[in-house]
């Protein structure tokens, strides 16, 4: 009975960890990325992506994840919100900057298949606690923080359509955000509808 050596796998082990694929995914754009171009960005076949994150949906939520990770706690800002006012202005400023730094996230955020929860806890949970905090109910929170995200994505939409894209479609997009802002500010000291969808 002749006993074979077993087979050895060819070419190098791959060394990239979970967090090369999702720093590469992020890079190819959250709202767009591919298992074949992070596959390419990291020089490894797409199996070994696939090792990684099975699925294009796991590797969406781990970049959710970083991405909401990037969000500093409230009370780690200086000043820190203290008003509702200033919170919603600080909230709808996170947000605008999650647009900024992570093209195609708003388009995650209106095609995701679940709730707005996903994107608030933990990462706003320091601003919706301190709306509530000041008497605010959950539904009402939940609506600002609609009303939040929605102008962020028609903004961060108009943007991304500019042409040319440059600092004065910048400039532009950051003014419609402030206004937005100011406008959903104006119409939350008259009426806080509650949301429980």
């Amino acid at each position: 009975m002749s006993v074979t050596p077993p087979t050895r796998r060819r070419g190098r082990q791959a060394k990239f960890s979970a967090e090369d694929v999702i720093r590469s995914a992020l890079a190819a754009g959250i709202g767009s990325f591919t298992q074949s171009d992070v596959a390419l960005e990291l020089g490894v076949t797409v199996q070994s992506v696939y090792r990684r994150f099975p699925t294009r949906k796991l590797l969406l939520e781990a970049c959710i994840e970083r991405a909401l990770e990037s969000v500093p706690p409230a009370d780690s800002l200086d000043p820190a919100p203290g008003t509702w006012e200033e919170i919603i202005g600080t909230c709808a400023d996170q947000w605008w900057a999650l647009c900024l730094r992570y093209p195609g996230f708003t388009t995650v955020v209106t095609s995701y298949d679940g709730t707005l929860e996903r994107f608030l806890d933990p990462a706003f949970n320091s601003y919706t606690g301190g709306l509530i905090d000041l008497g605010w109910s959950r539904p009402q929170v939940r609506f600002a923080m609609s009303q939040i995200e929605s102008a962020a994505a028609r903004v961060a939409h108009y943007l991304s359509q500019a042409v040319p894209q440059d600092e004065d479609a910048l400039e532009d997009a950051s003014r419609q955000m402030r206004q937005a802002t100011d406008f959903i500010v104006k119409g939350l000291s008259l009426s806080r509808p509650e949301w429980l969808l």
